[in-house]
Formats: structure tokens, sequence, C-alpha cells
């Protein structure tokens, strides 16, 4: 089936921190990122660039998801959670929560 992910990329977040500061992918190829909350706190993962930006669903502490993405641009692209403390402008991203996800070309077709 041309929609299976061809691979899983584990990633814990907890307290201000993504545990995959960088991640690898295969542009044109569905990747499955399983999400880990080990923190006290609900997170998520967005990643960004190269005119996109994904945002996986909540995951609240103690558990997990799958969320399968796929990329058409190879490149770099960062990734963070993009949830917002109570106290206004302070955020998960703003305390660390970040990487970079690589996408390499995909091969050759036909």
């Amino acid at each position: 089936d041309e929609d299976t992910p061809v691979g899983e990329v584990p990633n814990s977040e907890g307290n201000f921190y993504i545990q995959s500061r960088a991640v690898i992918a295969v542009a044109r190829a569905p990747v499955r990122i399983v999400l880990t909350n080990v923190g006290t706190s609900a997170h998520q993962l967005t990643i960004a660039g190269h005119g996109v930006t994904l945002e996986s669903p909540l995951v609240l502490p103690d558990g997990s998801l799958n969320w399968d993405v796929q990329f058409d641009e190879p490149g770099t692209y960062e990734i963070y959670c993009n949830v917002n403390l109570s106290r206004g402008t302070d955020s998960h991203r703003g305390r660390g929560m970040t990487g970079l996800l690589e996408v390499f070309p995909g091969g050759a077709s036909g």
C-alpha cells in the first residue's frame, strides 16, 4: 500500500524538551511519528518549513499517538511544541521544545 508509512520515528516530549531533536524523513514517503508525552502537561508537535505547517493533535500526560506525515519538498524543517503557557507569551517552544527535521530526496523513479 502506497500510503503505508515506510518507517516509524519515536519521539518523546517532556517538560520543555523534545527527545528526538533531529528527525529524518524521505520526500514523498509517509513516515509515522510516534509521539509519547512523558511530561506533566499537554504537548503537541508542529512541523514548519518550505511553505508547510503541520500540527499534531494534543497529547495529554502519559498519552501517546501515531501521527502519519509526508513531505513533498526535501530540506530542513523546524519542529517544536506549539503549546503556550497560561502566562501569556511564555511558550513551550520558547523554553526549548524545538528541533529539526531533515527530509532527504526520494529515490529516482522509473
